[in-house]
């Protein structure tokens, strides 16, 4: 990652700019065809709030601002999950993104997750393309939780194009020994 950059546990004065830096990054997908209410849409302050209090929300810094984010959780089984991650477009190709999903699969593995996976674009280059660099892998639909099935629903729920979108899953015990560190 660009040295002007750093990853950080969030704070609560940094959640008011979460909300322009998701839709800034929704705004892209405009270019690939994707449009929909859906990319409108923005994380709650409530939330986000609450991630930060449980520790599974991260920021990108640059300058003392905000530039990115990403919010995890665990399932009811213990499995990581990369709820949403975004950087501002202005801040894009600088390792920025690559950052933030590795200080995700730090914290998956420091809670003892055996996986860490998410939902995003098959044909989006800054989307599967990118992840399946990171070691993540599409998780057939026969594997599919029924905690994954309820997000999937939730996605076609909010008109998300189901057909362009897919399941990815990192296994933690085989990811690249770069993965086990945030930069």
């Amino acid at each position: 990652m660009n040295p002007d950059y750093r990853i950080r546990e969030a704070r609560h004065d940094d959640l008011a700019a979460l909300a322009d830096i998701e839709r800034a990054a929704a705004a892209t997908f405009a270019s690939v065809g994707i449009v929909g209410d859906f990319l409108d849409e923005a994380t709650s302050i409530e939330e986000l709030s609450a991630a930060r209090a449980e520790g599974r929300l991260w920021v990108a810094v640059h300058d003392e601002r905000c530039v990115g984010f990403a919010i995890a959780f665990t399932f009811e089984d213990g499995e990581a999950w990369l709820d949403e991650i975004d950087v501002h477009p202005d801040h894009g190709c600088r390792g920025v993104g690559r950052a933030l999903v590795t200080s995700v699969i730090a914290w998956a593995r420091r809670g003892g997750s055996r996986s860490l996976s998410l939902t995003t674009f098959r044909d989006v280059a800054w989307n599967a393309p990118f992840y399946a660099s990171l070691g993540f892998r599409e998780l057939a639909p026969e594997r599919h939780s029924d905690a994954i099935r309820a997000i999937l629903e939730d996605e076609k729920r909010r008109n998300l194009p189901m057909d362009r979108r897919l399941v990815m899953r990192l296994e933690l015990a085989t990811a690249p020994v770069w993965a086990t560190q945030p930069d």
